[in-house]
């Protein structure tokens, strides 16, 4: 099977409804800033679908550690839409997502204000995508998808894989950085700052490590 790039397939066989509106650079600028849009919700701790192409939402997992609290372990999932699973027969492995976390709908003005066209041609950037992704899997190609400063999507083979090159995580997870110089009521389980925080340096306060 030939390995197909879905923007490579919407460059060579592009026709523009309307204009220079509807251009291919527009397209990969609006895929772009989809993308961060993604990047921003799964930090806020939110899932988001995209029509036809899939879902970004959160992976968890709790371990008992034995000193009566939970370690929870968080990480970016994305799950294949199931009508293309099911469309072509794929095979995904599975997700082990929060069901608690809540999935927001993309922001269609929202992001053709950041992109400065209009809303109609962030549908028709979406709906391209989508379309192109099942052309290729029409001809039984294999099919990369990618999704900058997110990862990459892969079929293969039957198989879907999406290999994330960041790891996003939501804000509010985060061990809180705590000053040293309270670490008498620290948690051990927490991580230390070597050094004061921002407060103590500004009155220029140094403290021993």
């Amino acid at each position: 099977m030939v390995l197909v790039d879905i923007f490579e397939e919407i460059n060579e066989n592009f026709v523009s409804e309307i204009g220079d509106k509807y251009s291919v650079e527009a397209i990969s600028e609006v895929w772009k800033n989809i993308c961060k849009l993604i990047g921003k919700y799964l930090q806020n701790n939110k899932s988001i679908s995209l029509k036809n192409i899939g879902l970004f939402t959160l992976g968890k997992w709790s371990l008992d550690s034995g000193i009566r609290r939970k370690l929870s372990h968080f990480e970016p999932v994305f799950k294949l839409s199931k009508s293309v699973l099911e469309h072509f027969d794929l095979h995904q492995s599975k997700q082990y997502t929060d069901d608690k976390v809540p999935i927001a709908s993309v922001n269609y003005c929202a992001l053709a204000t950041e992109c400065n066209i209009d809303k109609e041609c962030v549908l028709y950037a979406l709906q391209a995508v989508a379309e192109n992704l099942w052309k290729v899997l029409y001809r039984n190609d294999d099919v990369r998808l990618d999704f900058p400063e997110l990862g990459t999507l892969f079929i293969k083979n039957q198989l879907v894989i999406f290999k994330f090159t960041k790891m996003i995580l939501p804000v509010k997870l985060n061990p809180p950085k705590i000053c040293v110089r309270f670490n008498a009521a620290l948690s051990k389980y927490l991580p230390q700052e070597k050094f004061p925080c921002e407060k103590h340096h500004a009155k220029n306060i140094y403290l021993k490590t």
